[in-house]
């Protein structure tokens, strides 16, 4: 199983270049942090070969602990994507993006 990656650090200090390198050669989907309506938007950007997750931009511990709970499932990601069948696929490798200091997590 792969480890849930979160990179915490202030702005401009390289989070966002670090996950853009180990995004090459993956099949990932690159969501925005700072919308909190991507959490639910997500079945619609996953695809069954997806095998990477990036959340750029997490602006608060809350929205970063919404998204480690949906990823937290160790085997499988489950998908129901709008006006689609639902599918199932391994647990993509996660990375999270978050500009904030501090972290009880």
């Amino acid at each position: 199983m792969e480890k849930i990656k979160i990179f915490i650090g202030p702005p401009s200090s390289g989070k966002s270049r670090k996950g853009r390198e180990l995004m090459v050669k993956e099949d990932y989907v690159l969501l925005n942090g700072r919308n909190e309506h991507e959490l639910e938007l997500i079945h619609k950007y996953v695809t069954e070969t997806t095998n990477m997750i990036v959340v750029d931009d997490i602006r608060s511990e809350k929205l970063l602990k919404d998204w480690i709970h949906m990823f937290f499932n160790p085997d499988s990601f489950f998908c129901k994507p709008p006006h689609q069948r639902s599918f199932t696929i391994p647990r993509p490798k996660i990375i999270l993006i978050c500009d904030f200091k501090k972290t009880n997590i």
